[in-house]
């Protein structure tokens, strides 16, 4: 609990409520509604309102300082947030399009040359559709994953991005906060500037890499190769991360779609043993392919991120909010303010 300035002793929710409103149970139950629609549950509800009494609210002092702590927590979102790769594999002529299919050609690996993709084909547009919604990118205020939300829009004017409140409107028909997002970043979308798109994807720690029919073994993700455990070549964008790659290939016959999930080679011990269950071949349909391989994903991501903490900070954004409030008690009056 934060406060601003002096304020009255509280010993529940309810007390501290009724005496800001002024023991309006119009405005109260205003509030109720309110926190409702954002999901809280009913009985979180009742808990708070029940007189249940809490710790008494802390007294802190403003100044220049906290202020910069609160801003830090406002830009720490209240999600759980991620960010993945999403390329495409097909015939060359439809991945550069209309950049130098010399530049795409002189690269050393299938990957990397799909970096330079400014179109596909339908079936992976029928996946990423699957995967989650087009937005625009200045709408992305929230969290962006990196991508610019200016007005020069630097990295494209759209991205594919997914929440996981779609789902629970689709059950239930309420509104309700979101618990997780997506920020897909998918070369095709953005510019033909190789820097650029290196800069994004080469920085995420999971790759979907679409692979068109006929071109399974260019990645090695045909028959023969499905059980292998790492990919036996760099195969991938350059760069320090992309630990894990989840292989979608679209079966010839059938409404069927191969899902085949590798590492990356030349990991550490440690880092290898805790991906290594996810490594894997299964064939699932059309249809399902998108949610299954999205959930893949954001598990495979979390599990990445976990190994790393030591570099790119606590894996939950919630627990990371939690210690940047806890830390707040650094601003704590050393006695209550008086009136």
């Amino acid at each position: 609990n934060v406060c601003y300035g002096p304020t009255p002793p509280v010993e529940s929710v309810i007390s501290w409520l009724t005496s800001v409103l002024g023991g309006s149970e119009g405005s109260i139950a205003e509030v109720k509604d309110e926190l409702l629609s954002l999901g809280l549950s009913s009985t979180s509800l009742n808990t708070f309102f029940s007189g249940q009494t809490f710790d008494a609210a802390r007294y802190l002092h403003v100044d220049d300082k906290l202020q910069r702590a609160l801003s830090i927590l406002d830009r720490t979102a209240s999600l759980q947030t991620h960010k993945i790769a999403v390329l495409f594999v097909g015939p060359l002529d439809d991945i550069v399009g209309s950049a130098s299919i010399d530049d795409a050609a002189s690269t050393s690996s299938d990957l990397s040359t799909a970096l330079y993709a400014s179109r596909s084909s339908p079936d992976f547009i029928e996946f990423s559709d699957s995967l989650g919604t087009v937005v625009t990118n200045r709408h992305l205020r929230y969290f962006s994953g990196g991508l610019d939300t200016s007005i020069y829009a630097s990295d494209g004017e759209f991205a594919l991005v997914w929440m996981d409140e779609v789902e629970e409107l689709n059950r239930n028909g309420n509104t309700v906060s979101p618990k997780s997002m997506v920020v897909f970043h998918m070369n095709t979308m953005m510019p033909l500037h190789h820097n650029n798109r290196k800069r994004h994807l080469g920085n995420d720690l999971v790759y979907i890499i679409f692979v068109d029919k006929g071109y399974e073994d260019t990645v090695g993700v045909g028959a023969l190769g499905e059980n292998e455990v790492e990919d036996q070549e760099m195969t991938d964008v350059t760069g320090d991360f992309g630990f894990v790659r989840i292989y979608v290939a679209p079966m010839t016959h059938g409404d069927l779609v191969r899902v085949v999930l590798r590492l990356r080679p030349g990991l550490d011990a440690g880092t290898h043993s805790s991906l290594l269950s996810f490594v894997g071949t299964v064939v699932i349909t059309k249809g399902d392919a998108g949610d299954y391989v999205r959930q893949l994903a954001i598990r495979a991501d979390i599990a990445c991120r976990s190994t790393m903490e030591d570099r790119l900070g606590l894996v939950s954004n919630w627990e990371e909010r939690l210690v940047q409030i806890k830390k707040m008690k650094r601003y704590e009056y050393l006695r209550k303010p008086g009136p």
